[in-house]
Parts: structure tokens; sequence; C-alpha cells
């Protein structure tokens, strides 16, 4: 099912409220200042808007079945996404940074790039950017891992612990090499589609 999303006007609103409290054609016209003809056209595109945005023959007899399972589908994947935002600070008032948010966002999602390295002096909001790129592309990953390094943690608890994440807690305690760390890691990466952030520490 595709999860294309349709923009409706106030009428096919009209329609499509009415249509899943159980009201027919007529009844519709009858509470609205709308003519039956006109009421019968405007449904006729909608179902035909609505196919398109999810993939399949809608009409006024399924439609709420239809809807029904389109919103199990979408509780599904979202169970299915594991965010773990650690220390990641609070971004929800956020200003400026648009032109940069957008380079980025298009380097990640577009370009598919793999590895992004945000450089600049200290106090120039690099987490916080980071942070608010996180939010704007974590509905493009299965994983999303904030983690930060100001204790200089070793490298193979930095692994052991994303990889406890991303295996869903399926693998726990793992073997002190690095190699085998980066082998089950790699596994992960070529099984989902993974967001890792890394905060380096502050620089004295």
């Amino acid at each position: 099912m595709s999860h294309g999303l349709a923009v409706l006007n106030d009428v096919q609103m009209t329609v499509l409220e009415s249509t899943l409290a159980g009201a027919s054609y007529p009844e519709i016209a009858d509470r609205s200042t709308y003519t039956l003809e006109y009421i019968r056209e405007v449904g006729a595109k909608l179902w035909q808007l609505l196919a398109q945005a999810l993939g399949e023959p809608v009409n006024k007899k399924n439609i709420r079945s239809i809807l029904q399972r389109y919103q199990q589908s979408l509780a599904v994947v979202a169970l299915e996404r594991q965010y773990f935002w650690g220390e990641a600070i609070d971004v929800s008032i956020f200003y400026g940074r648009t032109t940069e948010l957008k380079t980025l966002h298009k380097w990640i999602t577009k370009d598919r790039c793999r590895l992004i390295e945000i450089l600049a002096m200290g106090g120039m909001g690099k987490t916080a950017v980071a942070v608010k790129l996180a939010q704007q592309v974590s509905a493009e990953f299965e994983f999303v891992v904030w983690r930060s390094l100001r204790n200089a943690p070793p490298l193979t608890d930095i692994l052991a612990e994303t990889i406890a994440m991303l295996s869903r807690q399926q693998e726990i305690t793992l073997a002190i090499d690095p190699k085998l760390h980066l082998d089950r890691l790699i596994h992960y990466f070529q099984q989902h589609r993974c967001l890792l952030i890394f905060r380096p520490p502050a620089k004295v």
C-alpha cells in the first residue's frame, strides 16, 4: 500500500467524514448547501484521489475498511521504528539555520550521504542543528541513535551499546574484539536503515 498523502478540500472532507459516519449522498446533500449531483461528483473524484494516494481501488463502500487497515499498517511501522535520543538537547524552540538544515536534509535523504561531519567554532549551535536535523529526517530511518562521547567511552562500549539497540536488545553480551563488534554493526546496517549521531566531547 502506498503511503502517499491526499490533501482534501472542505467539501471533500465533508463527504469523507459523512460517509464514514454512514450517511448516504442524499443525506449529505440534505445536511449541506450543495446539490445531490454536486455531492456525487465530489464523491467520485474523492475516491479516485484516495485510490491514487493509498495505492488500491477505493469507493464509498470500502473506504472505512481501507482506512482502518491503513491506520493499522502505520501503527505497525511506528512500532518497528526505534528512536534512542539519549542526551540530545531540547530544540522545541529553534530559529534560523534554514539554509544549513535544507542542505543537510538533501545530503541525507536525496544524495544518500553515508557520513556527514558538522564543523564550526564552539558555541555556534552545532548540537542544536544536529538534533533538529535528526528530528526532521527521523521518519526516513528505522533506527535513530544519538550518542554523546562527552566522557570518552571506550570504542568497544560504544559499539556494544549501539548493536544492542539495533538488535532490539537481542545481542547484549559480545566479544571484546572491536573487529567482531564492527562485523555485527555492519550486519545491522545492511539489514536496516539507521541514523547514528555522535556528539564529540567539547574542546577545552
